[in-house]
């Protein structure tokens, strides 16, 4: 989610022996100081060289649309852009829910053998039976899982492209995805003839772009690029505020206009609110900023004659290259156990989103279009916690003069620290809601695990401080592939869990909950064995060590 100024910087041709972020953006002390970038030297035209055809990153980058280079501004602009992207995504999960759990309750009365009886209305609590619940539970979970292979098939080469092209042009062409993947299941949800199992060919969209996970690492890779590392971890945690925001308070919207407007109205809204945000990026400019290597004759030569060529060999090798380099980070102990904790981070996501409605509604016997508020509440509490809570406790500890006990030496330390006593949070507020009989205290779990709010965003900046600049990108690409990996199995769990649950009865219908507290106490564990990165004045670690914050290097607890 990020993008370019004509006017001040340009996209160069890369070799394959270009790094992934050859230039970045210079560490910033004052957050009002704007980000300068330089033009980069372009090789003279040689005979028997033909010049490189206009690159999409070039073609976007003439849109003449006014800039800032302001960090502070930027990190404004991103927030309101994701803002807009998950409040789609919010105002679309409630109303396709109602429509999809109605259809499938026409299936299973029987009512489907003339148009006026499927368009007869069916009385919301008598869909409520274990059997349409379980059909409908599972329709999510593997559209999800069918998600999640199609995104962690193409994560890579578009994290990939975006390194080369630039972050906008891929962030709009994800968008589309998005939006083909959305109108595709409006047509299965409206055309009541069709299938409803063909509602799975939706995910095939996100073929184009790479769906969320790239647009999460795009993202990742901007706040690395533009922010110092003492703001880095705040950073991270406003653009997760203002996703969680989206997706907790835009289910709310739903449920105040769902009874006046009905469900269509707002599953377009939330399809052009996914259109605004892709012409919104246009005012971001591109992070990303290529410089050639000092060389000599024969590198270059070999260089342009490698892209002159541009064979499809060539590519899958340099592709095969950056693949292997970026397995190369997995040789530290605390980075791959901070991707274990991602890969269980996928089912808490989902525990609050998508499965919250159908859970609560079942449970509570409540309508649909009334777990928005449930979600609203939840989003309010996250709002406070990490707009207010978190930033004063992170700005506490540093603090020279309070007890030693709570006083962290470095932001690093500090961040994991508030990152493990996150998933304490996250644990106890998961455990309170599966043991809940009523409504109010489910809500107190809810409450409870707000204080949580911070993991994600402290799990990205921990990661950032063990990996240097130029590996940042793909990190968090590898990142958004085990959150993919982690969204395979998610939702067919919790259906899982829901659908045992709804057989025990009484309080085991809390079971999905359970699981996730469970999970929450396994990620304490691990993340106890995490050790931040020590500076040193020695290297050399590849792709785990530099320390872009000073020439110092960094070193981590290597396998």
């Amino acid at each position: 989610m990020t993008k370019h100024d004509i006017s001040s910087d340009a996209i160069d041709t890369t070799t394959e022996r270009s790094p992934l972020l050859s230039r970045q953006y210079p560490q910033h002390h004052d957050s009002r100081q704007d980000v300068e970038t330089a033009q980069p030297p372009r090789p003279a035209s040689r005979p028997g060289h033909r010049r490189a055809a206009p690159s999409i990153a070039s073609i976007a980058g003439s849109l003449h649309v006014p800039k800032t280079h302001n960090p502070q501004v930027i990190l404004a602009i991103i927030c309101v852009v994701v803002l807009i992207v998950s409040g789609s995504g919010g105002l679309f999960g409630i109303p396709m829910t109602r429509i999809l759990e109605d259809r499938l309750c026409h299936e299973y009365y029987g009512r489907v053998r003339t148009h006026a009886e499927l368009q007869e209305p069916i009385d919301e609590e008598l869909c409520k039976v274990e059997t349409i619940q379980s059909k409908l539970a599972y329709l999510f979970a593997t559209a999800s899982v069918l998600e999640a292979v199609v995104g962690c098939t193409f994560a890579m080469p578009w994290g990939i492209a975006a390194d080369r092209i630039g972050r906008r042009p891929v962030f709009a062409i994800a968008l589309t995805g998005m939006l083909f993947t959305g109108f595709w299941g409006m047509i299965v949800a409206y055309i009541r003839e069709i299938p409803i199992h063909y509602y799975w060919l939706g995910p095939l969209g996100h073929a184009l772009g790479g769906g969320n996970a790239v647009l999460s690492a795009t993202l990742s890779s901007m706040m690395a690029d533009i922010l110092p590392e003492q703001d880095r971890a705040i950073g991270f945690m406003r653009i997760h505020v203002s996703s969680m925001i989206g997706n907790l308070c835009s289910p709310a919207l739903s449920s105040v206009l769902m009874p006046v407007v009905g469900p269509w109205p707002l599953l377009w809204a939330s399809q052009a609110m996914t259109a605004v945000s892709a012409i919104a990026i246009l005012f971001v400019p591109e992070t990303l900023t290529h410089h050639r290597k000092t060389s000599g004759p024969d590198e270059n030569d070999a260089g342009v004659g490698a892209l002159d060529a541009g064979s499809l060999v060539t590519r899958v090798r340099r592709s095969l290259v950056e693949l292997r380099d970026s397995l190369s980070m997995l040789k530290s102990r605390s980075v791959v156990l901070l991707m274990l904790v991602t890969l269980t981070m996928m089912p808490i996501l989902f525990s609050t989103l998508q499965f919250l409605p159908m859970f609560a509604s079942k449970r509570y016997h409540m309508p649909l279009a009334q777990t928005g508020y449930i979600q609203g509440a939840y989003g309010a509490a996250q709002l406070v916690v990490v707009m207010v809570v978190v930033p004063w406790i992170s700005a506490m500890v540093m603090r020279p003069g309070v007890p030693r006990a709570v006083r962290m030496p470095d932001e690093k330390t500090r961040d994991l620290v508030l990152l493990r006593w996150s998933f304490v949070a996250l644990c106890l507020g998961t455990l309170a809601m599966s043991v809940s009989p009523v409504l109010p205290g489910f809500v107190c779990g809810l409450v409870l695990m707000s204080f949580g709010s911070g993991a994600s965003s402290f799990v990205k900046s921990t990661l950032a401080a063990l990996v240097d600049q130029e590996h940042r990108t793909r990190m968090f690409s590898l990142q958004g592939i085990v959150d993919i990996m982690g969204s395979i199995y998610a939702l067919p769990s919790l259906a899982g869990l829901f659908t045992a649950g709804m057989k025990l009865g009484g309080l085991w219908i809390g079971l999905p909950y359970l699981g996730v507290a469970i999970l929450c106490a396994f990620d304490v564990g691990l993340l106890a064995f995490v050790r931040p990165p020590v500076v040193s004045l020695e290297s050399d670690h590849a792709g785990l060590t530099s320390d872009s914050e000073s020439d110092t290097v960094v070193e981590d607890d290597s396998f």
